[in-house]
C-alpha cells in the first residue's frame, strides 16, 4: 500500500504477470530501456495509475499492453 511511484532499474530486462497487481495507491512508473517485455496484467488493478514514463523509441514494444490502462492514465511519456 506504501508504493506510489518506482523507478525501475536499469538492470531489469522484463516485468513479469501481475507484478505490481493491486498495488492500489501506485501513481507513477518509470520503465527504463533494458525492459523488453511486460508480463500480462502487470498493472491490473492500479486504479491510481496516473503516468507511465517510457523510454523514446520503445512504444512498439508496450502498445498493446498500454491499450489496456488508457481508461485511467492521464499522462504517458514516450
Amino acid at each position: 500500500d506504501s508504493l506510489k511511484s518506482i523507478n525501475i532499474p536499469n538492470s531489469v530486462t522484463s516485468i513479469g504477470d501481475y507484478t505490481f497487481y493491486m498495488c492500489s495507491n501506485l501513481i507513477s512508473i518509470n520503465i527504463p530501456n533494458s525492459v523488453t517485455s511486460i508480463g500480462d496484467f502487470a498493472f491490473e488493478e492500479c486504479e491510481s495509475l496516473e503516468s507511465i514514463y517510457i523510454p523514446k523509441g520503445t512504444k512498439e514494444k508496450f502498445s498493446e499492453m498500454l491499450s489496456d490502462y488508457t481508461d485511467y492514465l492521464v499522462e504517458i511519456d514516450i
